[in-house]
């Protein structure tokens, strides 16, 4: 399930301070999720009162089911990525691909290794 949650930002042009929803996790397995972070409208805001558009910084988990697959975008160092990861490692039952997701700073790094992950044949494991 996706998870958001509620900011209040400062817009970078005006000044002006509003209230809005960001992602912290998304599925990509849904077309629409995919296509928001392809389109990259994804964790975005237009200021109310200036009409700027501005990508916000926030880092999120971006997983898919079919293959299994996650990847952090983090365009700013996050403790608390350190954090969940390590809550993930001592969880039974929770798969490799959460716990090892890689964390990529840049946007177009980020879309391209989804891509990438995408298309790559899945892994068995060994006997």
């Amino acid at each position: 399930m996706s998870k958001k949650v509620e900011i209040i930002w400062t817009c970078q042009n005006c000044g002006d301070r509003y209230g809005l929803t960001l992602y912290r996790s998304i599925w990509g397995e849904l077309p629409e999720n995919r296509s928001i972070v392809m389109n990259d409208t994804i964790n975005t805001t237009t200021c109310p009162n200036c009409g700027v558009t501005s990508k916000i910084p926030y880092p999120f988990l971006y997983t898919h089911k079919n293959p299994d697959f996650a990847v952090w975008w983090e365009p700013i160092y996050d403790k608390s990525i350190d954090e969940e990861k390590k809550r993930y490692g001592n969880l039974p039952g929770i798969p490799d691909y959460l716990t090892n997701a890689p964390r990529i700073e840049d946007w177009e790094e980020f879309k391209r290794t989804i891509l990438k992950l995408e298309t790559e044949p899945k892994k068995t494991a060994r006997p």
